[in-house]
């Protein structure tokens, strides 16, 4: 069957710094392989949360992005004796994925997947992130695929919640080769 534009399943939640938030999601078929879904988030205490959700399928591949934007300026936080205190944030606040994978031939792939937020407060305190990692991490990536060798190149750059702690990984090289030796296998790493 042909896919078609239309509402998805709302989704809600309650909570003490957001209030009520309602998404009804509504999913606009481009064509066969794209697809855009408009998922805005009105909350009772602030407002509403414009968020999308852009998927491309390709012969060699597939790129998405999923970003939300919201004008919140501030965040409450619990320390270690459980007070809260309120952490100001000059601007906007959101958040923005996007990934891509590219099958250059059968043997090799490459791809990276960017994932940055405003602050890491801000997926624990809106509804859409079930159970956000405390760590999130940005990369580029060569992968190569010969029987059941494996090699690998990346470079990764992480953001979590100690903003200014920061790693950035210099490219990594990982090969994992098989060989045939006695009747058994030997693995060298």
């Amino acid at each position: 069957l042909r896919r078609k534009s239309g509402f998805l399943r709302p989704s809600y939640s309650l909570a003490s710094q957001v209030g009520f938030a309602l998404s009804i999601p509504y999913l606009f078929s481009i064509s066969d392989s794209q697809e855009l879904i408009f998922k805005p988030i009105l909350t009772s205490k602030i407002g509403h949360v414009p968020w999308i959700y852009y998927g491309l399928r390709f012969p060699n591949g597939e790129f998405s992005i999923d970003a939300s934007l919201t004008g919140t300026k501030s965040v409450d936080k619990k320390d270690n004796n459980e007070q809260v205190k309120k952490i100001k944030h000059s601007g906007y606040r959101g958040h923005f994925f996007a990934k891509l994978r590219y099958d250059i031939d059968n043997n090799w792939r490459a791809g990276f997947n960017i994932n940055r937020v405003s602050d890491m407060y801000y997926l624990k305190r809106f509804p859409f992130f079930e159970d956000p990692d405390r760590t999130l991490e940005s990369k580029i990536y060569l992968e190569g695929f010969h029987g059941r060798n494996y090699t690998m190149i990346k470079s990764s750059m992480f953001q979590s919640e100690n903003m200014d702690a920061t790693p950035i990984l210099l490219p990594i090289i990982e090969h994992d080769h098989y060989f045939q030796i006695f009747g058994g296998t030997l693995n060298v790493s």
